[in-house]
């Protein structure tokens, strides 16, 4: 069967072209991949995962994006592309995180993406495909529907949030009842990832609520975003938001003309920079102090002096050492990914001062936007990546009408003499080379909105009302802007970076037609009164309702649900209450988005997530009912509940252990994907066979008018019911070429190319999901070795490393399994030798492998010395201190390995070199409390008991919060006979001990000096 398009000749002769049914479904899978994303990746997580959050979310975008590649390549026809703006900027994006990777220091590493993060080259792949197909393909309705879906994609997120905000959290109750609750975080793993995505989220659905004829529903949601966003304390993404409300409220001067928006604009950013100054000034007074013990708010207070900030600033100081380390890097940089490899000779030791445990930690981000792609990408990276925010600028300012060149080059000019500026002062200010990439990307943006308010000041004319696709527009810029300032202190993770291309291919995609709101005639895919006009009317010029055929130009999507096709009259049979006339895909993307939810939270603690599952179920219902005024239509996402059943079915079988990271996601997300493009192209208007439809003659005036905001029209999409059509999606340009231009390949030819790319992408799918497969593997091992059944968990452990080799966690947990399992009493002393000597290997092959990953150095140090400590007294230090020393070679500023030399030193009576090593750790981190316990240590064997006291004691001033500080000190006084002093600092260290490793060490510690009492 196919479906026929006769394009039209130059001269209006009718040649043939066919188009089989195969194409029109991919168009719509392209859709239908863009709405999936939108609701399942944020929403999606799982606590039982070895990583639980991004490589998960990661992993999804790669399957998406091959959906996207197989379903794009089978349903287009090969022709010559037209190269856009958009489309140069990100093909030179990923052509330069290609040439990259290639001149990586670890080209695997690059292209896969470490096992934390999962970025790379194929993540930069996946989300390029994502902005190229969907720019292309959206139809007018497709953006609407694509903004409802990141909207509707939050409200699962969002409500996690608030549950967490007032104490519940049935994850946090099953995984880790013991300790106190932390920040928020929701399905995506860190209160600051989860401001960002909010932040980016809070435009849309506040353009929603001002498009919306009803708008309780966006309204009620966007309220409760703003709620759990303040809830995160998070201030990077408060900063961000603040920068997309500056941004939103001069792109509505420049869009109405109305300079009032345009001053108010330039007084809130000038007003900012006073604000983020203030503090910095009057930090010493007692009422910045009061004013920090404020709930929430008093996070703004002394900004720059805070913890975070110092921490930034010292990341940032490496960063920039290492990005100015060798000039041949500077072009490249070292490749995505490779940070953590690069920056250990660069770490500022003082660093390790700001960790609660003590631990030495890399990062493997700079957490700055310059720095992390200067220090990856290098230069082209950091052109090509700005060139992106350019290039949504410039599409931005001509949509709403800012079409000569100079009125987009003037803010970009202004934006770069700015940037250069601030970049500046920030160094003469602090003398921190780090903070020149805070200031050069805030000067940026800020040059950007002095440019646009300068502009829109010299610029005269009548106001007008504000469009409704306008309002899109300026929601994406302001989305797009927080997105900017956020990436100035924080990363991209999975949920932003997707967020981020989703809104740039609706900002390319976007048209003309959004002059009419979402909701009439109870359907949020029809027009409704304008918000501008305030009587009621549209704002377009249409016929009434009950006007004639032919009469003006009223599509189907304004005729009443009732006459709107469905799938059950497509195919001749009784229409079914499960099968929702054109809203099918509003309740089944709600679907998704719980399912994903419930996933995560049934998964991990079963029956306890229920009551808040079906929380967010009923929340859903009543932001879709809210939305399209159909009850029914609402009541149709009761269907979403049971896969929470099938999930929760799963995890009482099989223990959470079979139910990994993404085996069994994925079938669920292939059908719910097909499924949901099929029913949509289904239940869209086609094309008979039969008698082809007719296509608009040249003369005969039929050809819709071209957008004033776009070069070329389009089909209009307005009477699509459902995610798409083929009708909706084949644009007459393409309809209209002359002999020789757009012809598909013969059949044969094209047969061969697309057979060539479905088996590709089959091949890329299975490449994904062996890593995905791998960590369902690895953590399963883990909990059946937590269950007790070692020789299992093992096994399952060493089968996940041979499906992802390149894994360094999936080694070392098989090294401690089995030092694990070397401990099992019976075993014979040449079992035990074994045992360990299999773990060591395991490890040192690892860093054969991985010479530049320096944790190996840690773990083969740390494991000879429990080797030491349980089987083999002092056996193996010196084995210990051979692997730190290597170590050092590698990382030379690891604080913590040094401490940990100099006490192995002492352990083998060297006290002058134990002394001397510890005391230079002293001299490169003043304030690093483990260094002055481990000197206590030394002072305390030495004899000399008064100095070892004061050290102990001015450990206790620079950690306060450390119980491991105060036991020290105890046992000190404890071993002089002060017992009552020892006594009330052990009890000292146990108020901050609970939940402490240390908790059963100062608890015996007590215990023995009140047994001296006789209590």
């Amino acid at each position: 069967m196919n479906l026929h398009a006769a394009p039209i000749g130059k001269r209006g002769e009718s040649r043939g072209v066919q188009l089989n049914v195969a194409s029109g479904v991919g168009f719509a899978i392209v859709e239908a991949a863009g709405l999936v994303l939108a609701v399942l990746l944020p929403s999606f997580f799982n606590a039982r995962s070895t990583f639980s959050f991004e490589p998960d979310r990661m992993a999804l975008l790669r399957m998406l994006a091959v959906v996207l590649a197989v379903a794009g390549f089978l349903a287009i026809p090969i022709r010559r592309p037209r190269l856009t703006p958009l489309r140069l900027a990100v093909i030179g994006w990923v052509a330069v995180q290609g040439i990259a990777t290639l001149a990586s220091v670890d080209v695997g590493r690059s292209f896969w993406g470490s096992e934390e993060r999962a970025g790379g080259f194929l993540t930069s792949v996946a989300w390029a495909l994502l902005a190229l197909s969907l720019s292309s393909v959206l139809s007018d309705g497709g953006v609407r529907r694509l903004a409802v879906a990141v909207s509707l994609g939050s409200v699962p997120v969002t409500l996690y949030a608030l549950a967490q905000e007032v104490g519940w959290d049935p994850v946090r109750i099953a995984v880790a009842p013991a300790q106190p609750p932390p920040a928020i975080t929701s399905t995506l793993g860190n209160p600051i990832f989860l401001g960002g995505y909010l932040a980016m989220v809070i435009p849309l659905t506040a353009w929603l609520a001002w498009s919306e004829q009803r708008k309780a529903a966006p309204i009620a949601l966007a309220v409760m975003q703003g709620v759990a966003l303040v809830a995160t304390e998070a201030r990077g993404p408060w900063l961000g938001l603040a920068a997309g409300g500056v941004t939103a409220a001069l792109l509505i001067g420049l869009a109405t003309a109305r300079r009032r928006w345009l001053v108010a604009s330039l007084a809130a950013l000038a007003l900012g920079i006073v604000l983020l100054l203030a503090p910095g000034l009057a930090l010493r007074s007692e009422t910045m102090d009061s004013l920090r013990r404020i709930p929430y708010a008093g996070r703004l207070v002394g900004l720059w002096t805070s913890t975070t900030a110092a921490q930034r600033l010292l990341i940032w100081e490496g960063a920039a050492r290492l990005v100015g380390s060798d000039p041949l890097r500077v072009l490249l940089g070292r490749g995505p990914e490779t940070l953590p490899l690069a920056y250990t000779r660069y770490y500022p030791p003082r660093l390790a001062e700001y960790e609660a445990d003590g631990n030495v930690r890399l990062p493997d981000r700079a957490h700055n936007l310059a720095w992390d792609t200067l220090a990856e990408s290098g230069l082209l990276g950091f052109a090509a990546t700005l060139a992106l925010w350019g290039v949504a600028l410039r599409i931005g300012l001509q949509r709403l009408g800012w079409r000569r060149p100079g009125e987009w080059l003037v803010p970009l000019l202004a934006a770069g003499v700015l940037g250069i500026a601030c970049a500046g002062l920030a160094y003469a200010r602090g003398r921190n080379t780090g903070a020149i990439g805070l200031g050069l990307g805030l000067g940026l943006w800020g040059g950007a909105i002095v440019g646009l308010g300068a502009s829109g000041l010299r610029r005269h004319g009548p106001s007008s009302p504000l469009s409704h696709e306008q309002g899109l527009i300026i929601a994406l810029l302001a989305a797009l802007a927080e997105h900017f300032v956020y990436l100035q202190v924080v990363f991209v993770t999975a949920a932003t970076g997707s967020l981020f291309w989703l809104c740039l291919a609706m900002l390319a995609a976007a048209t003309a037609i959004y002059e009419e709101p979402i909701s009439r005639v109870g359907s949020p895919l029809t027009p409704g009164p304008s918000p501008a006009s305030g009587r009621g009317e549209s704002a377009t010029t249409l016929s009434p309702p009950g006007r004639g055929k032919g009469e003006g130009r009223f599509h189907s999507r304004n005729r009443p649900l009732a006459e709107m096709p469905t799938l059950a009259r497509k195919v001749r049979t009784k229409q079914s209450v499960l099968l929702p006339t054109s809203q099918t895909w509003l309740p089944a993307l709600a679907g998704l988005a719980l399912f994903a939810f419930a996933f995560g939270l049934t998964s991990s603690a079963g029956l306890a997530a229920l009551p808040l599952v079906a929380v967010v179920w009923a929340a859903q219902a009543l932001w879709v009912w809210g939305l399209s005024g159909r009850l029914d239509v609402a009541l149709w996402g009761v269907a979403a509940l049971l896969p929470v059943a099938l999930v929760l079915l799963v995890t009482w079988l099989a223990d959470a252990v079979a139910w990994g990271s993404l085996a069994g996601l994925f079938l669920f997300y292939l059908a719910g994907l097909v499924g949901l493009g099929s029913v949509a192209w289904l239940t869209g208007p086609h094309p008979s066979p039969s008698s082809p439809a007719p296509l608009p003659q040249a003369g005969e005036g039929s050809r819709p008018k071209p957008s004033p905001l776009r070069g070329e029209g389009r089909v209009r999409g307005d009477d699509a019911p459902a995610v798409g059509s083929l009708s909706e999606y084949l644009p007459l340009s393409e309809r209209g070429r002359g002999e020789g231009e757009g012809l598909p390949s013969p059949t044969y030819l094209l047969t061969l190319r697309r057979a060539g790319i479905l088996a590709g992408g089959l091949l890329a799918l299975f490449l994904i999901l062996r890593p995905a497969t791998a960590d369902v593997l690895h953590k399963s091992g883990l909990l059946i070795a937590t269950g007790g059944d070692l020789p299992a968990g093992i096994a399952w452990v060493t089968r996940a490393s041979a499906w992802n080799s390149r894994s360094d966690a999936f080694r070392y947990s098989r090294a401690r399994l089995l030092m694990f399992q070397a401990g099992e009493p019976g075993l014979s002393q040449a079992e035990v030798q074994a045992r360990w000597a299999a773990g060591a290997e395991a490890l040192e092959a690892g860093w054969r492998a991985h010479p530049r990953v320096a944790a190996y150095a840690g773990w083969l140090a740390e494991y000879h010395l429990v080797w030491s400590e349980e089987y083999e007294p002092d056996a193996h230090l010196a084995a210990a201190e051979g692997f730190y020393r290597q170590g050092l070679e590698i990382f030379p500023d690891n604080v913590e390995w040094r401490t940990r030399l100099g006490d192995i030193l002492r352990r083998g009576g060297q006290y002058i070199p134990a002394q001397t090593v510890l005391m230079g750790t002293l001299a490169r981190a003043p304030r690093y409390y483990p260094t002055y316990l481990g000197l206590g240590d030394l002072l305390k064997e030495q004899g000399e008991t008064d100095s070892a006291e004061k050290t102990y004691r001015q450990a206790i001033s620079v950690a306060p919060w450390a119980p491991e500080t105060y036991l020290g000190l105890a046992e000190m006084l404890a071993t002089e006979g002060r017992r009552d002093e020892a006594l009330a600092v052990a009890r000292a260290a146990l108020r901050l001990a609970v939940g402490h490793p240390a908790q059963r060490a100062v608890e015996e510690l007590i215990a023995t000096l009140e047994g001296g009492d006789g209590r």
